[in-house]
C-alpha cells in the first residue's frame, strides 16, 4: 500500500479537479454540492488494482452531504476488491471504513448491489448496521436471507449501531471477529432471528 500511496495522491489530485467536476456536473452552482468541506478521500479499486471510483466521506457530522462518489468506470461501486480473497468467508458490510476493521471484507459503500454479483464467491455474509428500528436495513437483511445468503443478527449486547461505533466503544478486532462468527446465520435459522430482532 505504501509504494501505491503516491499514485493514489496523483490520481485524486488529477480526478478532483474543477475541470473534472465540471464535467461530472459537480460545479459551484449547484448548491447541494459543499464546496469547503474536509472530507476523507477513500480510493475504490477492482480485483486487478485498477482505480474504478473516489469517494468523499465528510469529516463533519452535521454535513447534509456525508458521502460524494466519483465514478470512473460504469461497474457495482464495492470497496475492497483489490484485496479480498473470494475463496475465504467474505464479509459485506455496509461502509468502506467499517470494512477495514473485519477479516476478508468488501463494503457495499451505500449502494444496492445485486445480489447475483457474489454467486461466484464461495461464502459470503451480509453484514448490515445495528438498527432494528430502521425498516430499510430489516428490508435488506430479510432479502439477503431470501436469497440464501448468510446475515449477521447483532446481539442484544451490541449497541452500536455500526462498526466502526463499535470500535470506538473499545471492541477490538478479535472481539469483533468472534461477535461476527457467533452471530451469522440463514435460512431458517436467520429469520427466526431477524422476527426476535427486529423492532419496526
Amino acid at each position: 500500500y505504501e509504494e501505491q500511496a503516491p499514485t493514489i495522491q496523483r490520481l485524486t489530485q488529477l480526478l478532483l479537479t474543477p475541470g473534472r467536476l465540471r464535467n461530472l456536473g459537480l460545479t459551484s452552482r449547484r448548491k447541494n454540492i459543499p464546496q469547503k468541506e474536509k472530507r476523507i478521500v477513500i480510493p475504490f479499486f477492482d480485483e486487478k488494482c485498477d482505480l474504478i471510483a473516489l469517494q468523499g466521506r465528510s469529516l463533519d457530522p452535521n454535513s447534509h452531504m456525508r458521502y460524494i462518489t466519483i465514478k470512473v468506470k460504469d461497474v457495482p461501486k464495492i470497496y475492497g476488491l483489490d484485496r479480498v480473497d473470494p475463496t475465504k468467508t467474505v464479509y459485506v458490510v455496509e461502509g468502506p471504513i467499517d470494512s477495514l476493521f473485519v477479516d476478508n471484507a468488501l463494503a457495499m459503500a451505500g449502494s444496492d448491489i445485486d445480489k447475483s454479483y457474489f454467486k461466484d464467491f464461495d461464502d459470503v455474509v451480509f453484514v448490515y448496521d445495528n438498527e432494528p428500528r430502521n425498516k430499510e436495513i430489516v428490508k435488506k437483511i430479510e432479502q439477503s436471507i431470501d436469497n440464501n445468503f448468510s446475515v449477521v443478527i447483532w446481539p442484544e449486547k451490541v449497541r452500536q449501531k455500526d462498526i466502526n461505533d463499535m470500535i470506538l466503544s473499545g471492541i477490538d478486532n478479535t472481539e469483533l471477529q468472534g461477535i461476527l462468527s457467533k452471530s451469522t446465520s440463514k435460512d431458517l435459522e436467520a429469520k427466526l432471528k431477524i422476527a426476535s430482532w427486529k423492532r419496526c
